[in-house]
């Protein structure tokens, strides 16, 4: 039952991706906020607009800069075929008054009035077309994701007075969307890629598009954060305990093709050949325990001294979200050339690490 659940979920998401009548990108720009939402939270099946408000204003802030074109031109991306949308104007206007941010967790920080206005000009235009228009597949309402209780082209205001500012999630969804989440962002940000391009009304490399709207998948790691984490680690391989001296690499613990997450609780230093064999799988429980223990004091020092994000509860979210997403049988790497099924009591020992505490995050001193 859950194979045909999950089947008749990704052919409905099919449809409303591959919907060739889509004149922005906010749709695309919800189903991404969605699945980033069940994969940074500790459970919970309501997902409050203002949180879907706060990642799709993230996701734009990221594209309003300026494409170079290959002739050495900026040009202005466009996200639909309307020049003039509240969401991209929000984004533009909160870059705009802080072009020494590159991160918009900064200008939250730094500006949080700001910060606040352009969320809620992203929540009145989520709630006013997006969210009712989602699940429409032809001209029927196919509420195969979340439920929702005001009508299309509603304000804000009437549908916070009524308490009803929050998506109700079908049950079983939550569930199957960290599942398939992997497979199905790259997907949707393909057609976001092609969309883009086709509203710019240009020609170019998708994958330098493709690195321009979501980030790249390689960064290059400053030298003090990676020197912070070689001290960090006492300059050793994380996974094999190995001497890496100037030869570590910087890993994604959870791999980014599983959740993109540059944060500093997610990166370790690694040998190449940790790296290299590891490449895009989750590693096995011993790793993820030691991974779990490590002290978040010194990794948000590191994250201060190099102005590098840290967030350590969205981190374990992730983690716990994804690892709570195998099951039996699901392959992990364990060290070197070797991987494995996991067994039950793999599957025992993963749900006793993320398991709740008095401390929702293990903090060591």
């Amino acid at each position: 039952m859950a194979a045909e659940a999950d089947d008749i979920l990704v052919q409905r998401l099919l449809e409303v991706i591959n919907d060739g009548e889509r004149d922005a990108t906010y749709k695309l720009a919800l189903l991404l906020a969605i699945i980033e939402w069940v994969t940074t939270t500790s459970g919970g099946q309501k997902i409050p607009t203002a949180d879907l408000a706060e990642i799709v204003l993230a996701q734009y802030f990221g594209q309003v800069r300026k494409f170079p074109l290959d002739s050495g031109r900026l040009l202005a991306l466009r996200q639909g075929s309307n020049p003039n949308l509240r969401i991209l104007s929000a984004a533009g206007e909160l870059a705009a008054a802080h072009p020494t941010h590159a991160r918009i967790d900064l200008i939250k920080a730094a500006d949080p009035k700001a910060f606040a206005k352009a969320a809620l000009e992203v929540e009145k235009t989520l709630v006013n077309q997006p969210i009712p228009r989602l699940q429409t597949v032809g001209k029927t309402q196919i509420p195969f994701l979340y439920e929702w209780k005001w009508k299309a082209k509603q304000t804000l205001g009437p549908v916070k007075k009524a308490g009803d500012d929050h998506l109700a999630l079908v049950p079983g969804v939550r569930e199957r969307l960290v599942s398939l989440g992997p497979l199905l962002r790259p997907i949707i940000e393909q057609f976001w890629v092609w969309d883009v391009a086709k509203w710019s009304k240009i020609q170019t490399q998708e994958s330098r598009l493709h690195s321009h709207l979501f980030g790249a998948k390689r960064v290059v790691f400053p030298k003090p954060l990676v020197a912070g984490l070689g001290d960090f680690q006492s300059g050793k391989c994380f996974y094999c305990s190995a001497s890496v001296a100037a030869a570590a690499q910087v890993d994604h613990f959870i791999p980014w093709s599983k959740f993109p997450n540059d944060a500093i609780d997610n990166l370790v230093l690694a040998c190449a050949k940790c790296n290299g064999r590891k490449r895009d799988h989750l590693a096995d429980p011993t790793h993820v325990g030691k991974w779990l223990d490590r002290p978040l004091k010194g990794l948000s020092e590191i994250a201060a001294a190099t102005q590098w994000e840290s967030s350590p509860a969205r981190s374990r979210s992730i983690a716990a979200n994804l690892y709570g997403a195998l099951g039996i049988g699901s392959i992990v790497w364990t060290g070197g050339e070797k991987f494995v099924e996991l067994e039950s009591s793999h599957v025992d020992t993963i749900e006793q690490l993320f398991a709740p505490t008095d401390q929702s995050i293990r903090v060591a001193p």
